[in-house]
């Protein structure tokens, strides 16, 4: 989805589309700037999830159980990410806050 998004970004503040937090789509400026963020930070994830995936192909674990774990993994990395995003996103937002105001 990282890569998707690093393509072909959306345009405009939508609900349907994109990465969508309040801080996100705050204003046009946050959205453009979360979504080229939020994109990298998806593709960086998305091979830490690749590379976790990894041993469970070499282990003989029931289905159920690799199902379980992977969802797990999966929900922690996504509040990782999201947590991520937002901190710096919150970070720049700031930045470029004070700059305008000097």
């Amino acid at each position: 989805m990282g890569f998707i998004m690093s393509k072909k970004p959306p345009k405009e503040i939508n609900g349907l589309y994109g990465y969508r937090t309040p801080r996100a789509m705050k204003n046009q400026k946050n959205w453009d700037y979360a979504q080229v963020y939020s994109a990298k930070v998806m593709m960086k994830y998305g091979g830490y999830f690749l590379l976790l995936c990894l041993p469970g192909y070499l282990m003989d674990i029931a289905p159920e159980e690799a199902a379980g774990v992977g969802l797990i993994v999966l929900l922690v990395g996504v509040a990782f990410m999201i947590f991520q995003v937002e901190t710096h996103l919150k970070k720049w937002e700031s930045d470029s806050n004070n700059h305008a105001n000097k």
